[in-house]
């Protein structure tokens, strides 16, 4: 017996030897490189890719099984395109867990990474097709189902006992690049680190990774930091991330971040849109980048408990709690809170606490918004909230003040994101300085579908004593989309916009002028420059139209405007229509009809509201000059009927800027008026009754009872900041025309102050008298300077001009005369006086001496004739 036990052993040693030997052998002659076609082979058969493998395949046997290997690639399905890239990837696998159907990985060490991640504009991944089991059975999850338009089953990771087991995972020099048509994302990992520790199946693992995220869509340069435990099943899309705490700190989009972080523990089902949350928070700090309009930005996000889920419906809320506050370049300060200290929404039941929030604006403008939705009650797919409030006010930095204070109550549907407010109902009131306040009662309803993106609105209010309607609908609530209606009987923009803060030389001649105006003028007019400067800083201070600016940016769409009658600065504008195109920084107005001052003006504008930029065209016809001067300040010397054609572009943030910076051409054509304050036919009658030789400038008095008729004016100009230099000027009447000098007429369009050289012609025979002697002339010409300063107007004769021409000819014939005159009356006096010196006292004179010698030495001497050459 023993001596058979020994023969069995010793034949079990000499096999095991054997095998051995034999194994060993094998895995020394073992070429593993002589499978990589194979390897390639199944990987375009199964999945569409291809697998390149351009370096060696490397095998050790000890300490344990290894295996290495270089230059890998895969590409994108059915494409050259690279999809995912390894230089150099190694990993050591234990022996004797294969036995138990384990494949457990004791190291994997993987370096020069890169993967291009792509999602398609319908939401898909490049990668999902990796995760899909072929050929083999799948079986539907009770509690989870599959969206309407995707039929595909999930399938059970669970149909296979063999399970994978890695040690620990590290990563070098790894790269992944992102990008999301659907929400046009393009980002880029760098210098990717990756530590992990044990992953096995449907276990959490620690994980550590470190990169720079840098990024076109949105720009970003920042560097990023995640540490907590993960757990990732991409097949059933369940992910799990605990004690998780992300640091972020470097550029991202517009806002360099000082501190990003984000610490909690999240469950996350991405088929079915669920996440809960313990523990969550969010804090960012940081500043704006360099041209962007933010200066410092600090917010934070907290949720004790956080749970949703799309597909139950289920929202459940302790605690929350959004606030923050930013300020803008400008010193705009923003603060807002959003508090939500309990809610909870399901399918059968809803209820909690008052949610409340608000905003404040605080800087140059000043606003406080306060938001309370009170009485929630109802179920998921019929949520009633009893009252849905929001009241503030928006404050201006010149003293106007425009409330809103508007309630409804509120059904909502979760299940399909029905919102709707049916009964709106409040006021919005307006408050200028030292004025009462005015109220305007409005009520409406909205009604919103956050699954379609869209929302439709109709507001009723009652503006000055007349119905003012706006209907409309907005889509796409992330870059909004407007169309809407407008139609009123009467508004008034100046309440609406708030009164005009225009420089104070631009009415320093209008009575009744602000204050502010009137202490700008008088410390000009003192000499005082600093008291002046200050003054009329404070009377043109004009903040930026920076809310409403920026709320006009993010709209897009159309509008149309119909109005029976609008006001602005005192003008009045009847049977207005318009279309307005919202193109997010830009406003265009056309098709602009309304009648204006007895006459219709038509007009097409475009508004940059980044770059502050206006440029219209505007065609008057018909228009009464004698009602529109004086809606701009300008004293109503002309009255007509004219047709005015103006382009013209500008820049600015405030209407004084505007009205500064105006530049462009404009183009005037007048019929059958009257100039205002002269009377050109009483200089026509006689000139050298009215002008001098010796005197250059003539004192204009002005009379505005007095005029001239004209038959057509017609002139055209350039503007450039608010100076307009006329190119030509014609002025005709039945008996005198008018001709300006291009290029040196000048009108200040800001206050109706002028230039104007100008020659004044006859058209018909004008009748000069002098020394008694009437002449007739056929024409005359008169170059002289027309000037307005203020209230003063002067004209300037330029004689040198007249010297050679037939008017100055008689002009120095009649100086001539005045001058002989003056020398005859100089020398009677000389001789009257003379004869009174040597004329003798009658006591002492002799009686001989009586009666003078008419030929002696004192006779009276003749008186010579005034002689005064008249040249027709």
């Amino acid at each position: 017996m023993k001596k058979w036990l020994k023969r069995v052993l010793v034949s079990m040693v000499v096999l095991l030897l054997l095998a051995f030997v034999g194994g060993a052998v094998f895995l020394l002659t073992f070429d593993p490189n002589a499978y990589k076609y194979k390897i390639e082979e199944v990987v375009r058969s199964h999945y569409d890719r291809t697998l390149q493998i351009n370096g060696d395949i490397e095998l050790s046997l000890f300490p344990r099984i290894g295996l290495s290997v270089n230059q890998l690639s895969l590409s994108e399905p059915d494409s050259d395109e690279i999809f995912a890239s390894i230089d150099s990837a190694r990993f050591a696998v234990a022996i004797w867990p294969l036995i138990s159907n384990r494949f457990v990985v004791d190291h994997v060490a993987v370096s020069g990474f890169k993967t291009w991640v792509v999602r398609d504009d319908e939401g898909s991944l490049n990668f999902e097709d990796l995760f899909e089991q072929k050929n083999t059975t799948t079986k539907v999850v009770s509690t989870r189902t599959a969206d309407n338009t995707n039929n595909a089953l999930l399938p059970s990771p669970q149909n296979t006992d063999f399970k994978i087991d890695i040690a620990g995972l590290e990563l070098q020099n790894g790269e992944v690049y992102y990008k999301d048509g659907l929400n046009q994302v393009d980002m880029h990992l760098k210098n990717m680190t990756i530590n992990t520790g044990r992953v096995t199946f449907d276990q959490p693992f620690d994980i550590a990774l470190s990169a720079q995220l840098l990024g076109n869509k949105p720009v970003a340069d920042a560097q990023l930091n995640i540490q907590g435990q993960l757990k990732l099943d991409p097949v059933t899309k369940l992910y799990s991330a605990q004690k998780l705490e992300l640091a972020l700190k470097g550029q991202l989009g517009s806002i360099n971040a000082s501190n990003a972080t984000l610490r909690g523990s999240f469950n996350i089902d991405s088929f079915v849109h669920a996440i809960t949350g313990t523990g969550m928070e969010l804090l960012v700090a940081g500043t704006g980048m360099e041209g962007s309009s933010l200066k410092t930005l600090d917010l934070s996000v907290t949720a004790p408990k956080l749970n949703f889920d799309s597909s139950a419906p289920l929202l459940l809320l302790e605690n929350f709690a959004f606030k923050g506050s930013a300020q803008n370049i400008n010193n705009q300060a923003y603060e807002w809170s959003f508090e939500s200290p309990a809610l909870d929404i399901s399918s059968t039941l809803a209820g909690g606490k008052p949610l409340l929030g608000f905003l404040r604006m605080k800087g140059q403008e000043q606003a406080g918004l306060n938001l309370s939705l009170k009485g929630i009650s109802g179920s998921a797919d019929n949520l009633k909230v009893a009252e849905v409030k929001i009241d503030g006010k928006y404050a201006q930095s010149n003293n106007r003040v425009v409330g809103l204070d508007i309630s409804s109550p509120a059904q909502m549907n979760l299940i399909d994101r029905l919102v709707s407010l049916s009964a709106i109902s409040g006021n919005v009131s307006f408050k200028d300085l030292e004025q009462e306040e005015q109220r305007v009662p409005v009520i409406g309803s909205l009604s919103s579908d956050f699954q379609k993106g869209k929302a439709s609105f109709q507001i009723d209010a009652v503006v000055n004593a007349g119905k003012f309607n706006l209907d409309g609908e907005l889509h796409n609530f992330s870059r909004p989309s407007i169309n809407f209606d407008l139609s009123a009987d009467s508004i008034n923009l100046d309440q609406l916009l708030g009164p005009a803060q225009v420089a104070a030389v631009a009415k320093e001649n209008v009575p009744g002028k602000p204050a502010e105006e009137a202490k700008a003028v008088n410390a000009a007019q003192s000499g005082n420059q600093k008291e002046a400067a200050s003054a009329a800083d404070a009377a043109v201070k004009k903040p930026a139209v920076g809310l409403k600016r920026e709320l006009l940016q993010l709209l897009q769409g159309m509008g149309s405007i119909n109005l029976k009658e609008m006001r602005y600065r005192g003008v009045v504008f009847n049977d207005v229509q318009a279309i307005l195109n919202f193109n997010r920084g830009q406003l265009d107005m056309t098709s602009f009809r309304s009648w204006l001052f007895d006459g219709q003006i038509r007009a097409n504008t475009t508004v940059d509201l980044i770059n502050n930029e206006i440029k219209t065209n505007l065609e008057l016809e018909a228009i009464d000059l004698q009602k529109m001067l004086p809606a701009f300040n300008w004293a109503p010397l002309l009255t007509g009927r004219s047709y005015i054609k103006l382009d013209l572009e500008s820049k600015g943030d405030s209407e004084k800027m505007i009205l500064d910076n105006i530049k462009g051409n404009i183009q005037v054509k007048s019929d059958d008026g009257v100039i205002k304050g002269a009377d050109i036919s009483q200089l026509l009658a006689d000139p050298l009754t009215f002008i001098e030789a010796d005197k250059t400038s003539y004192p204009f008095a002005f009379d505005i009872k007095a005029s001239s008729p004209y038959s057509h004016l017609g002139f055209e100009a350039q503007f450039e900041k608010g100076i307009a230099r006329l190119a030509a000027l014609e002025l005709n009447s039945e008996l005198f025309a008018v001709q300006g000098t291009p290029n040196e007429m000048v009108f200040n369009w800001n206050n109706g102050d002028f230039m104007l050289p100008l020659v004044l012609k006859t058209r018909q025979p004008i009748s000069i008298s002098q020394n008694n002697i009437t002449i007739s002339v056929k024409e005359l010409s008169f170059p002289a300077i027309i000037e307005k300063v203020g209230d003063n107007i002067a004209i300037t004769l330029q004689w040198q001009k007249l010297k050679d021409s037939p008017l100055g000819k008689l002009l120095q014939q009649k100086k001539d005369a005045q001058e002989q005159a003056a020398r005859e009356r100089a020398e009677t006096e000389r001789l009257e006086q003379v004869a009174e010196e040597n004329k003798e006292p009658e006591s002492t004179k002799p009686a001989d001496t009586a009666v003078a010698d008419p030929d002696g030495e004192n006779a009276q001497l003749p008186l010579p004739e005034a002689s005064v050459p008249v040249s027709p």
